[in-house]
């Protein structure tokens, strides 16, 4: 997801662009290629860009109760800054003209005066992934003893229970086989 900002980049501090977009791309390497969509706002500042939008995807997850695949709609917002490495009207290197020090991590616009949003939207979808995503509401999971998947097939399985409750139950009187 490329923009070339070279107009924006011209224009006075404060002025603002809108773009939109969607394409595919493979925004997690585990979770596979998709439609990508989303509005981004690039506004121009002193020393680059400040870009801010809502993307929207769509990931395939593995659930975390029955761990089978399922599809989430994935919304999030960003909001981030560019630092522009190359001047406009000469071409020269900023960083060595005005002694700018790009900290390790920072987003920085290429010598082409060129947006790239694909490691911005790979870090804020990964961040923006539910820690423990459900295929459903009222997933079932697996059973504990046998594995099996619960909201495919029923279980006959007897729960006993755990043994480090045994002396509450022995307190409490209750008669269980353990």
């Amino acid at each position: 997801m490329r923009f070339n900002l070279s107009q924006l980049l011209k224009e006075n501090v404060g002025v603002k662009r809108v773009y939109s977009f969607s394409e595919t791309f493979e925004l997690i390497p585990e979770v596979g290629a998709d439609i990508v969509s989303g509005d981004i706002i690039a506004t121009r500042m002193d020393k680059g860009v400040w870009v801010s939008g809502k993307i929207e995807t769509n990931v395939s997850l593995e659930c975390g109760r029955c761990v089978e695949l399922c599809a989430r709609q994935l919304a999030f917002e960003f909001s981030e800054e560019y630092l522009q490495t190359v001047d406009m009207g000469n071409n020269l290197d900023l960083n060595q003209q005005d002694k700018l020090d790009i900290e390790e991590g920072k987003f920085t616009l290429d010598g082409d005066h060129t947006l790239d949003l694909t490691e911005t939207i790979r870090q804020y979808a990964i961040i923006n992934i539910p820690i423990n995503p459900l295929c459903r509401e009222n997933c079932a999971g697996l059973c504990g003893i046998c594995g099996i998947n619960l909201n495919i097939n029923k279980c006959f399985c007897v729960d006993k229970g755990d043994v480090r409750w045994s002396p509450l139950r022995n307190f409490l009187g209750v008669k269980e086989d353990i």
